[in-house]
């Protein structure tokens, strides 16, 4: 499907936990108060620091998807944790240092100059950017 199967993957975001980098100072909650000139999700405390103990569980289905903007090309997972009304970050408006709403899902990419890192996402975000084209579903873990 993606050329990865998921024990690599969690393998490799593993990894990238252990090395600090998983989780950048954009979407990490204890920058809240850094302000950044776009918008920007930050994970929830808790999410924040129950990232390796989430991934280990098991209790999460991943949609892999191909990025459709050039910009941002690549794959793209969406982590969306196993039951209903769980919140893993809210956004900041941009210049902003207050979190506002809340964001159901982890999304999980690998940027060329990051390497693999995490942010969360509305699921119903996704899925309107799947239905305008802009993410294009390669398959589920």
């Amino acid at each position: 499907m993606t050329g990865i199967d998921k024990s690599a993957l969690i393998s490799a975001w593993k990894g990238a936990m252990q090395a600090g980098t998983f989780l950048t100072p954009k979407h990490d909650p204890a920058n809240v108060t850094v302000t950044y000139a776009g918008f920007r999700s930050v994970l929830a405390p808790d999410a924040a620091l129950s990232l390796e103990g989430f991934f280990a569980s098991g209790d999460y289905g991943i949609t892999a998807y191909r990025n459709a903007n050039p910009i941002h090309g690549g794959m793209q997972y969406v982590v969306k944790p196993r039951g209903s009304g769980i919140v893993l970050g809210s956004g900041v408006p941009a210049g902003g240092t207050v979190t506002s709403g809340t964001m159901d899902v982890f999304v999980v990419v690998s940027g060329q100059q990051v390497g693999w890192h995490i942010y969360v996402d509305h699921s119903t975000g996704i899925q309107h950017q799947e239905n305008q084209g802009g993410l294009l579903r390669v398959g589920t873990y």
